[in-house]
Protein backbone atom coordinates (compact mmCIF):
# COMPACT_ATOMS: atom_id res chain seq x y z
CA UNK A 1 0.00 0.00 0.00
CA UNK A 2 2.69 2.18 0.90
CA UNK A 3 4.39 2.06 -2.73
CA UNK A 4 0.72 2.54 -4.40
CA UNK A 5 0.94 6.13 -2.26
CA UNK A 6 4.21 7.07 -3.03
CA UNK A 7 3.72 5.88 -6.87
CA UNK A 8 0.81 8.30 -6.57
CA UNK A 9 2.43 10.89 -5.21
CA UNK A 10 5.01 11.13 -7.69
CA UNK A 11 2.70 11.04 -10.48
CA UNK A 12 0.86 14.05 -9.13
CA UNK A 13 4.15 15.98 -8.33
CA UNK A 14 5.21 15.66 -12.37
CA UNK A 15 1.78 16.80 -13.56
CA UNK A 16 1.88 20.20 -11.45
CA UNK A 17 4.57 21.29 -13.88
CA UNK A 18 2.29 19.79 -16.71
CA UNK A 19 -0.19 22.76 -15.58
CA UNK A 20 2.59 25.55 -15.85
CA UNK A 21 3.01 24.62 -19.61
CA UNK A 22 -0.20 24.02 -20.44
CA UNK A 23 -1.12 27.97 -19.04
CA UNK A 24 1.74 29.57 -20.81
CA UNK A 25 0.26 27.88 -23.64
CA UNK A 26 -3.28 28.58 -23.18
CA UNK A 27 -1.76 32.26 -22.92
CA UNK A 28 -0.30 32.03 -25.95
CA UNK A 29 -3.52 31.56 -28.03
CA UNK A 30 -5.32 34.33 -26.02
CA UNK A 31 -3.31 36.77 -26.38
CA UNK A 32 -2.75 35.53 -30.91
CA UNK A 33 -6.42 35.31 -31.60
CA UNK A 34 -7.69 39.17 -31.51
CA UNK A 35 -4.80 39.76 -33.86
CA UNK A 36 -6.21 37.05 -36.40
CA UNK A 37 -7.21 39.19 -39.47
CA UNK A 38 -11.27 39.33 -39.78
CA UNK A 39 -13.59 40.16 -41.79
CA UNK A 40 -16.69 42.71 -41.39
CA UNK A 41 -15.31 42.60 -37.24
CA UNK A 42 -18.18 44.97 -35.82
CA UNK A 43 -20.83 42.74 -37.26
CA UNK A 44 -19.59 39.41 -36.70
CA UNK A 45 -17.34 39.47 -33.78
CA UNK A 46 -19.51 38.91 -30.38
CA UNK A 47 -19.48 37.87 -27.26
CA UNK A 48 -21.89 35.36 -25.93
CA UNK A 49 -23.72 33.65 -22.89
CA UNK A 50 -24.74 30.69 -22.58
CA UNK A 51 -25.71 28.04 -20.45
CA UNK A 52 -27.26 24.37 -20.36
CA UNK A 53 -27.20 20.61 -18.73
CA UNK A 54 -24.69 18.19 -19.24
CA UNK A 55 -25.23 14.35 -19.25
CA UNK A 56 -21.51 12.54 -18.73
CA UNK A 57 -20.31 9.41 -17.70
CA UNK A 58 -17.36 7.18 -17.85
CA UNK A 59 -16.06 5.59 -21.37
CA UNK A 60 -14.41 2.13 -20.28
CA UNK A 61 -16.28 0.97 -17.87
CA UNK A 62 -19.30 -1.61 -17.91
CA UNK A 63 -21.37 -1.16 -14.68
CA UNK A 64 -21.93 2.47 -15.05
CA UNK A 65 -24.45 5.10 -15.13
CA UNK A 66 -24.84 8.67 -16.18
CA UNK A 67 -25.07 11.71 -14.32
CA UNK A 68 -26.65 15.44 -15.10
CA UNK A 69 -24.37 18.60 -13.81
CA UNK A 70 -25.06 22.03 -14.84
CA UNK A 71 -22.58 24.11 -17.58
CA UNK A 72 -22.42 28.09 -17.53
CA UNK A 73 -20.00 29.92 -19.93
CA UNK A 74 -19.05 32.99 -21.63
CA UNK A 75 -17.33 32.91 -24.96
CA UNK A 76 -16.12 35.13 -27.12
CA UNK A 77 -16.33 34.79 -31.49
CA UNK A 78 -13.95 35.94 -34.26
CA UNK A 79 -14.93 35.50 -37.77
CA UNK A 80 -12.12 34.93 -40.40
CA UNK A 81 -14.30 34.47 -43.34
CA UNK A 82 -17.31 34.55 -44.26
CA UNK A 83 -18.66 31.30 -43.37
CA UNK A 84 -15.39 30.67 -40.82
CA UNK A 85 -14.82 31.78 -36.98
CA UNK A 86 -12.86 30.89 -34.35
CA UNK A 87 -14.53 30.69 -30.64
CA UNK A 88 -13.11 31.05 -27.20
CA UNK A 89 -14.84 30.19 -24.25
CA UNK A 90 -14.78 30.09 -20.24
CA UNK A 91 -16.89 28.12 -18.83
CA UNK A 92 -17.79 25.94 -15.42
CA UNK A 93 -19.37 22.49 -16.47
CA UNK A 94 -19.80 19.85 -13.42
CA UNK A 95 -19.08 16.17 -15.11
CA UNK A 96 -18.59 12.51 -13.99
CA UNK A 97 -20.21 9.34 -13.60
CA UNK A 98 -21.61 6.97 -11.40
CA UNK A 99 -19.45 3.65 -11.12
CA UNK A 100 -21.97 0.83 -9.62
CA UNK A 101 -21.38 -2.08 -6.98
CA UNK A 102 -17.75 -1.65 -6.20
CA UNK A 103 -15.30 -2.81 -3.30
CA UNK A 104 -13.08 -0.40 -1.95
CA UNK A 105 -9.94 -1.71 -0.15
CA UNK A 106 -9.22 -0.60 3.32
CA UNK A 107 -6.47 1.51 3.99
CA UNK A 108 -5.82 -0.06 7.64
CA UNK A 109 -4.27 -3.23 7.90
CA UNK A 110 -6.84 -5.03 10.17
CA UNK A 111 -9.63 -6.99 9.77
CA UNK A 112 -12.46 -5.52 9.12
CA UNK A 113 -16.08 -5.47 7.02
CA UNK A 114 -15.84 -4.60 3.61
CA UNK A 115 -18.60 -2.99 1.27
CA UNK A 116 -19.49 -2.02 -2.11
CA UNK A 117 -20.77 1.16 -3.25
CA UNK A 118 -21.98 2.94 -5.88
CA UNK A 119 -18.96 5.48 -6.27
CA UNK A 120 -21.10 8.54 -7.44
CA UNK A 121 -18.60 11.08 -9.03
CA UNK A 122 -19.44 14.43 -9.39
CA UNK A 123 -16.38 16.77 -10.01
CA UNK A 124 -16.90 20.75 -11.09
CA UNK A 125 -14.44 21.58 -14.21
CA UNK A 126 -13.15 25.25 -15.00
CA UNK A 127 -12.99 24.45 -19.04
CA UNK A 128 -11.76 26.40 -21.29
CA UNK A 129 -12.51 25.47 -24.75
CA UNK A 130 -11.52 27.02 -28.60
CA UNK A 131 -13.47 26.01 -31.76
CA UNK A 132 -13.55 26.42 -35.47
CA UNK A 133 -16.88 27.56 -36.32
CA UNK A 134 -18.29 26.51 -39.91
CA UNK A 135 -21.60 27.86 -41.03
CA UNK A 136 -23.20 25.41 -43.03
CA UNK A 137 -26.45 27.22 -43.87
CA UNK A 138 -27.53 30.89 -43.25
CA UNK A 139 -30.10 33.83 -44.31
CA UNK A 140 -31.09 36.98 -42.80
CA UNK A 141 -32.10 35.55 -39.63
CA UNK A 142 -31.07 31.83 -38.97
CA UNK A 143 -28.00 30.14 -39.03
CA UNK A 144 -26.76 26.16 -39.16
CA UNK A 145 -23.60 25.95 -37.70
CA UNK A 146 -20.92 23.29 -37.46
CA UNK A 147 -17.88 22.80 -35.29
CA UNK A 148 -14.89 20.64 -34.21
CA UNK A 149 -12.49 21.79 -31.34
CA UNK A 150 -10.28 20.93 -27.78
CA UNK A 151 -10.38 21.72 -24.37
CA UNK A 152 -7.95 22.34 -21.82
CA UNK A 153 -10.21 22.10 -18.26
CA UNK A 154 -9.17 21.71 -13.90
CA UNK A 155 -10.99 19.84 -11.55
CA UNK A 156 -11.64 22.89 -8.94
CA UNK A 157 -14.90 21.60 -7.06
CA UNK A 158 -15.31 17.81 -6.13
CA UNK A 159 -18.88 16.83 -4.76
CA UNK A 160 -18.49 12.93 -5.31
CA UNK A 161 -19.91 10.78 -2.61
CA UNK A 162 -20.06 7.11 -2.04
CA UNK A 163 -23.86 5.61 -1.80
CA UNK A 164 -25.53 2.30 -1.07
CA UNK A 165 -23.77 0.35 0.57
CA UNK A 166 -24.09 -3.64 0.80
CA UNK A 167 -22.14 -5.76 2.60
CA UNK A 168 -19.48 -7.94 0.70
CA UNK A 169 -17.10 -9.90 3.30
CA UNK A 170 -14.65 -9.74 6.10
CA UNK A 171 -11.33 -8.74 5.09
CA UNK A 172 -8.56 -10.07 6.99
CA UNK A 173 -5.05 -9.34 6.50
CA UNK A 174 -3.88 -12.78 7.29
CA UNK A 175 -5.62 -15.00 5.36
CA UNK A 176 -3.62 -15.64 2.74
CA UNK A 177 -7.15 -15.71 0.17
CA UNK A 178 -7.42 -11.95 1.21
CA UNK A 179 -4.07 -10.79 0.98
CA UNK A 180 -4.23 -11.53 -3.01
CA UNK A 181 -7.43 -10.25 -3.52
CA UNK A 182 -7.62 -7.33 -5.85
CA UNK A 183 -9.76 -4.29 -5.07
CA UNK A 184 -10.18 -1.78 -7.99
CA UNK A 185 -10.21 0.84 -5.35
CA UNK A 186 -8.73 1.58 -1.91
CA UNK A 187 -9.84 4.15 0.82
CA UNK A 188 -7.07 7.13 1.59
CA UNK A 189 -7.41 8.12 5.53
CA UNK A 190 -7.37 11.55 6.42
CA UNK A 191 -3.83 12.46 5.23
CA UNK A 192 -4.54 10.75 2.04
CA UNK A 193 -7.23 12.87 1.49
CA UNK A 194 -5.15 15.82 0.16
CA UNK A 195 -3.79 13.95 -2.50
CA UNK A 196 -6.85 15.04 -4.26
CA UNK A 197 -5.56 18.90 -4.03
CA UNK A 198 -2.18 17.32 -5.42
CA UNK A 199 -3.77 15.48 -8.04
CA UNK A 200 -5.35 18.29 -9.74
CA UNK A 201 -4.31 18.16 -13.39
CA UNK A 202 -5.02 19.76 -16.86
CA UNK A 203 -7.23 17.96 -18.20
CA UNK A 204 -7.02 18.10 -22.29
CA UNK A 205 -10.25 16.63 -24.84
CA UNK A 206 -12.05 16.61 -27.77
CA UNK A 207 -15.43 18.96 -28.84
CA UNK A 208 -17.88 18.04 -32.26
CA UNK A 209 -21.08 20.29 -31.51
CA UNK A 210 -23.88 21.72 -33.65
CA UNK A 211 -25.44 25.32 -33.35
CA UNK A 212 -29.21 26.96 -34.47
CA UNK A 213 -29.20 30.56 -34.50
CA UNK A 214 -31.41 32.86 -34.96
CA UNK A 215 -31.44 36.86 -34.81
CA UNK A 216 -29.34 36.88 -31.50
CA UNK A 217 -30.34 33.74 -29.87
CA UNK A 218 -29.14 30.17 -30.07
CA UNK A 219 -29.55 26.55 -29.08
CA UNK A 220 -26.27 24.16 -28.90
CA UNK A 221 -25.78 20.36 -28.84
CA UNK A 222 -22.13 19.06 -27.85
CA UNK A 223 -20.36 16.21 -27.49
CA UNK A 224 -16.96 16.04 -25.59
CA UNK A 225 -14.68 13.54 -25.14
CA UNK A 226 -11.79 13.50 -22.08
CA UNK A 227 -8.28 12.37 -23.14
CA UNK A 228 -7.04 11.75 -19.40
CA UNK A 229 -8.63 10.01 -16.65
CA UNK A 230 -10.51 11.57 -14.18
CA UNK A 231 -8.12 11.33 -11.38
CA UNK A 232 -9.30 11.37 -7.50
CA UNK A 233 -12.72 12.04 -5.83
CA UNK A 234 -13.48 11.97 -2.60
CA UNK A 235 -11.55 9.42 -0.57
CA UNK A 236 -11.14 6.89 -2.88
CA UNK A 237 -8.00 6.13 -5.38
CA UNK A 238 -7.56 7.78 -8.43
CA UNK A 239 -10.04 6.17 -11.11
CA UNK A 240 -8.13 5.64 -14.14
CA UNK A 241 -11.56 6.17 -16.24
CA UNK A 242 -12.00 8.82 -19.36
CA UNK A 243 -15.23 10.35 -19.10
CA UNK A 244 -17.59 11.65 -22.56
CA UNK A 245 -20.76 13.75 -21.99
CA UNK A 246 -23.72 15.14 -24.08
CA UNK A 247 -24.71 19.27 -23.68
CA UNK A 248 -27.83 20.71 -24.41
CA UNK A 249 -26.83 25.12 -24.20
CA UNK A 250 -29.20 27.61 -24.85
CA UNK A 251 -27.65 31.13 -25.36
CA UNK A 252 -27.43 34.85 -26.60
CA UNK A 253 -25.08 36.85 -28.81
CA UNK A 254 -24.22 40.48 -27.04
Amino acid sequence: MLAFKSKILKYSTLHRFNIIDSLHFLIGVIIVIPFIPTTNINAQNTWSLKGGINYSTFWDDHNKSAIAGISVGVSRYWSIENRIGIVLEINYTEKGGILNNKAIGPYQVVPQIIYTYNIETSVGFLEIPISLEYDLIKNRKWVLKFYPGIFLSFPIVDNSELTQRLYYFTYDPDNPEHRSYNFEYYYYDASGFGIWNEDRKQNWGLILGTKIKYINYFLEVRYTFDLEALGFVNRISRINKKLHSIRALVGINL
